[in-house]
């Protein structure tokens, strides 16, 4: 057999597996069935935060940003490292981080204070909910120098020491916080969870494969709103009785988020859950027009394209101001975003564009580009996003990389003579205010005498 026969041969048996791939029919499947295909889908965040959250485990983290952006007049640039290892057992964590900028920029040209570099170097640690840091170095050029040198004079005495803001109410806020916690993942991975959300199920055709047309039970979808701030909150009842301000506060913050929960209003929803395979199903949301106050937010989602790993999509996001008929005369100001999610076989793509209408005029406000390239494993992750925006007369560039590992031996101990931040800051602040007092009685004591003449309203002053 010739080598002509084989390249034949080869590309039949190529078009045959393409036709058996695409004729292939797709299940019909329950609405329960549906959502618990949907719910198991692992998407990149959703494994992510699986890796995260892992209870048993250590988790460190090494991640360094790079930023540069420009002006008219200079290129600026800003970087910043880290190294943070945080146990998810006893929520204690450890941080190293530097942070380093500098600019092209003229600044002898520069009437107002500007800093041409700067870098600081800072320790934190988070032990039994108290939280201690250490400022490792600092060091700054500016046009200003003498103001310079007189602050990192200042700022010197605090370097290589360890200080602890030992307030109670951050540690019950802490406390509170990682008393209890809630697995947004693991909460949509339940399929009875979802099907709460929804109502007035509907199975018909999306795009030619089986779907459910679903609408929003809004009652259920707001209580699981509060629900998931209130725990964001942390749980009030670990909360001391010696802080009863600190849980009034707390209190009222729910409150007010419960009322502005309370006061959305959702209409014209045209959603589906589409049966790709046994396997796959994705949730669009071709409509959806929400309200608060005067406030109107719609929000479309357009499937642009099939592609092998997965689909394009694309959300418009209309922002614009509620008015009646008296309201003729003001101006029909909106703003408008559009974001592209593009999957590929090893990035994720997002862009956004960003618009403001006025009276039909549009003007672009700035877009945006992201790029994210991860690796997945049991024992670590690796993600590589890097972002581009333009905005007004400013365009930055980002590149991040961030490496996210399980470790379970390291130990985490306080430090030693650890002084209190605030007992300090306050003795520097009341002791100058006593020297302040002090010399202005010796001033009166030292320099007038006056004596007041009963019977005169004159003073005599010696």
């Amino acid at each position: 057999m010739n080598l002509k026969k084989i390249w034949l041969l080869s590309f039949a048996m190529m078009w045959a597996i393409l036709i058996a791939w695409c004729n292939q029919s797709t299940p019909e499947l329950s609405f329960e069935d549906t959502l618990k295909v949907y719910g198991e889908q692992k998407s990149m965040l959703s494994e992510v935060s699986s890796f995260m959250n892992d209870k048993e485990s250590q988790i460190k983290d090494t991640f360094e940003l790079t930023t540069k952006y420009a002006t008219e007049n200079s290129n600026w640039k800003v970087v910043a490292k880290t190294l943070i290892i945080n146990d998810n057992t006893t929520k204690d964590s450890k941080a190293e981080i530097s942070l380093l900028l500098d600019t092209d920029a003229d600044i002898t040209k520069t009437e107002g204070f500007l800093v041409k570099s700067a870098k600081i170097d800072l320790d934190t640690l988070v032990k039994d909910f108290k939280i201690y840091f250490k400022l490792v170095d600092i060091s700054a050029e500016a046009n200003q120098k003498e103001y310079v040198w007189t602050m990192l004079a200042l700022i010197d005495w605090f370097k290589d020491r360890w200080f602890t803001l030992n307030n109670p109410e951050i540690t019950e806020l802490l406390k509170a916080s990682n008393s209890k916690e809630f697995d947004l993942t693991e909460y949509i991975e339940n399929q009875e969870n979802l099907e709460k959300f929804f109502s007035k199920k509907e199975s018909t055709k999306y795009d030619g494969d089986p779907a459910w047309k679903v609408d929003f039970n809004m009652d259920e979808v707001k209580s699981f709103i509060k629900e998931v701030y209130r725990l964001s909150q942390g749980d009030l009842t670990t909360l001391s009785e010696e802080n009863p301000l600190l849980i009034e506060q707390q209190q009222e913050n729910i409150e007010e988020f419960n009322e502005l929960i309370d006061n959305v209003q959702v209409s014209n929803v045209e959603a589906y859950f589409v049966i790709r395979s046994e396997n796959k199903v994705d949730f669009v949301i071709e409509n959806i027009d929400i309200q608060w106050d005067t406030a109107l937010l719609n929000i479309k989602e357009t499937i642009n394209k099939k592609m092998i790993w997965d689909d394009s999509l694309t959300y418009t996001i209309l922002l614009s101001q509620a008015t009646s008929e008296e309201d003729e005369d003001i101006d029909n100001i909106q703003m408008r975003a559009v974001i592209d999610l593009v999957p590929s076989l090893l990035t994720y793509g997002i862009n956004l564009k960003v618009e403001s209408i006025i009276n039909d005029e549009i003007e672009e406000i700035f877009n945006a580009k992201w790029n994210i390239t991860a690796s997945i494993s049991d024992k670590n992750v690796e993600l590589s996003p890097t972002f581009n925006v333009n905005f007004s007369n400013i365009t930055a560039n980002v590149e991040a990389k961030l490496k996210s590992e399980k470790i379970n031996d390291y130990v985490f101990e306080s430090p030693e003579n650890a002084e209190d931040i605030e007992e300090i800051i306050g003795s520097l602040i009341w002791g100058q205010e006593y020297e302040n007092q002090t010399s202005d009685e010796d001033f009166i004591d030292d320099e007038w005498e006056i004596n007041l003449d009963e019977e005169s309203d004159d003073a005599e002053i010696e």
